[in-house]
Formats: C-alpha cells, sequence, structure tokens
C-alpha cells in the first residue's frame, strides 16, 4: 500500500471513530466543515410592509418522493417548519398576528398540523432547539390556519404574498399544499411616532447653534435669538439652562434668573440635570446679580 493510500485510510478509521463517539458539539463542529451540499439547504425571505422588515430564515428540505403531509410530517406534533436549525421570523416594529400584538424581535416559528387547520405558534424559545424543547408557556402568539391544495413544490418554500403597506401574507408552500399566515401592521402609527418624534428634536439643531456661539465668543444677541427658536420648537430644560447663561453674560441678570428658574422645573426628575446641571443652577441663583 502506498504511503498516500496508508493516509487515507488512517484519517478514514480516525473520522468514522469520531462520527461513532461525537458528543452534540463534536458534531455541530464537523458540520461547520461541509464537504458536501446539505440535504435541507439554508434560506431566507425578507418583504417591507410600510416601513417594517420582516425576515424569514429557514432550512429547506425537499419531498424526495416521500409522503410529506401526516407521514414525514406528522399530523397532531409540533413541527419545527422546516429542518436543521429552527425556523425565525424577525420583525422590526411591533406587528398583528392573530389578534395578538407581537413586539418586536425574533421567534421562532413551529406548526401543529392536522388534516384540517393548521396552529402557526411563534415562540421566544428561551433554550434555542425549537420544536425539540416547545414549551406553550413562551408562546407569543397562535393562529388557525387553512391550508389549500396546491402545485407541487419539491422544496419547502416561505414567501410573502399580496403585500400592501398595512399587511401581507407570509406563506408556507410545499409538497402540495399552501397555508397563508395574516399579517398586520399598524404603518400609520409608526408614521405618526417618527414623525412626532422628528418634530420634537427640530429644537436640537438651532440649540447646538446658540450653545456654540455662546461656548466660542460668538454673537451673543444672536445665540440668544437662535436659543429663543430652540424654546418655541420644543420647551426644555436644555434651551433654557443655556439661554440663561447667555442672558447672563448680555448683562440681562433678571431674564438670565428667570431662565435658571424655568430649567430648573422643567429638570425636575431629570437624572442628567439633577446630577449635574442643577448645582450650577443653584449656585447662579446664589451668585448671580438680581438686577
Amino acid at each position: 500500500m502506498s504511503l498516500t493510500s496508508r493516509l487515507l485510510s488512517s484519517a478514514a478509521a480516525v473520522l468514522v471513530g469520531t462520527l461513532l463517539t461525537a458528543s452534540p458539539a463534536d458534531a455541530q463542529s464537523l458540520r461547520d466543515y461541509p464537504t458536501t451540499p446539505e440535504l435541507s439547504l439554508a434560506a431566507s425571505v425578507m418583504q417591507t410592509v410600510g416601513l417594517t422588515d420582516m425576515t424569514v430564515t429557514y432550512s429547506s428540505p425537499a419531498a424526495r418522493e416521500r409522503v410529506i403531509w401526516g407521514e414525514l410530517v406528522p399530523y397532531g406534533e409540533v413541527w419545527r417548519a422546516g429542518a436543521n436549525a429552527p425556523t425565525k421570523l424577525t420583525v422590526s416594529t411591533d406587528v398583528m398576528i392573530g389578534g395578538t400584538t407581537v413586539p418586536a424581535g425574533s421567534y421562532t416559528l413551529v406548526i401543529l398540523p392536522s388534516d384540517g387547520n393548521w396552529t402557526v405558534i411563534l415562540n421566544t424559545d428561551p433554550s434555542g432547539r425549537g420544536a425539540y424543547a416547545y414549551d406553550a408557556a413562551n408562546d407569543v402568539a397562535r393562529i388557525d390556519v387553512t391550508p389549500t391544495e396546491a402545485p407541487h413544490r419539491e422544496r419547502m418554500t416561505f414567501l410573502f404574498e399580496d403585500t400592501t403597506n398595512t399587511r401581507t401574507h407570509l406563506v408556507l408552500d410545499w409538497a402540495g399544499m399552501s397555508a397563508a399566515i395574516p399579517v398586520e401592521v399598524d404603518t400609520q402609527a409608526i408614521v405618526d411616532a417618527n414623525t412626532e418624534a422628528a418634530f420634537e428634536s427640530l429644537w436640537r439643531p438651532h440649540y447646538n447653534v446658540a450653545r456654540y456661539m455662546l461656548e466660542n465668543g460668538g454673537d451673543l444677541d444672536e445665540a440668544q435669538r437662535i436659543m429663543l427658536q430652540s424654546i418655541a420648537v420644543n420647551s426644555n430644560w436644555w434651551n433654557h439652562w443655556f439661554l440663561a447663561k447667555i442672558q447672563h453674560e448680555l448683562g440681562l441678570h433678571r431674564d438670565a434668573r428667570a431662565s435658571v428658574e424655568t430649567a430648573m422645573a422643567l429638570g425636575e426628575g431629570d437624572e442628567t440635570f439633577t446630577n449635574f446641571f442643577l448645582p450650577q443652577a443653584q449656585e447662579a441663583l446664589a451668585d448671580w446679580p438680581t438686577r
């Protein structure tokens, strides 16, 4: 036997021994170095609904002339809705499934199939084992759907259909059956919240410019004008405190003290103001001229 043949024979013996004695962790490490394609190929599908991103990651098994429904996928048992690692649904904002609000996040998707309706389940799956360690106590949402007959699809596939800005259907299609899971999004509420947040932050550009002028020898009259514009958009302790400092430098001592007092009232209960700026404000009231 040649040296190469002996080396290959030894390597094969080591590999067989490893496979026979491998722990689950060892098996995982072996899969990290595949030499052949997986029988169930990794797949993902993503859809934006309004402003919400939805992504399903899964492994796609093939039918391979097997009877799927009721045999390979038994009725009455929780199924992982795929193969290999648990199937995951990730949503970037809150969504509604089966009348239940599902917070933004990532969830394991499993299915309890029957000869009639299927129950689709989203679960937090703290163990990360999906259907193998399924615990109904960790369910986030459940919905019953009715599968329909469909043209034969060899590989199990998830896809999104009938998508609008407020809803979509997550469809599982495989081996002659198709089931659509309705998902709804309150896109208008998301738009309203984003708009409100944007308007609330519009005070910052004026505040930043006026504070920069104060701290870098700029025109203080202009700095006061700009800071008052910030206050007109959103009155808060930040812009009132630095308005007070601008007014103090301008010699507007009565106005400055009034602005300090307003900042103290608006900053009450705010950790940043209480821990850092409140002592400065109290010192200003004690030391600054009253007129």
